[in-house]
């Protein structure tokens, strides 16, 4: 967690293009930070998801917010951007989803519950 600002981690605020909608081929584009919760929402489904098709159990609180971490990449909130808000030039972690399952994969392993790749 970041000390000065209490963030844990950020997930998407920018645009986020979804598909299905109004047909097969179709797609929506939604701006935003509220794109945010369902993306991690999702994500953290998708955990527990996988974590209880191999353990049998769903994971604690606490396994799955060590997964975002471990599979969170660093951010540094600079001066780089191009947008109208002050920058902290402080380093976040960002949800990645694909990290985040390799995180639990990972651990999953060590405790005996997936075969061997």
């Amino acid at each position: 967690m970041n000390q000065v600002t209490r963030t844990e981690i950020f997930a998407p605020g920018a645009p986020v293009t979804s598909s299905g909608i109004n047909g097969a081929h179709g797609e929506s584009v939604q701006h935003g930070t509220s794109q945010a919760t369902p993306v991690t929402v999702g994500v953290i489904l998708l955990l527990q998801e996988y974590y209880k098709r191999y353990a049998g159990e769903l994971p604690t609180v606490n396994q799955i917010a060590n997964r975002l971490r471990r599979g969170g990449v660093r951010i540094f909130d600079g001066d780089d951007e191009h947008d109208n808000v002050e920058h902290t030039n402080l380093t976040f972690l960002r949800l990645d989803a694909v990290r985040a399952l390799d995180a639990a994969r990972r651990e999953l392993g060590r405790r005996g519950l997936l075969l061997p790749v």
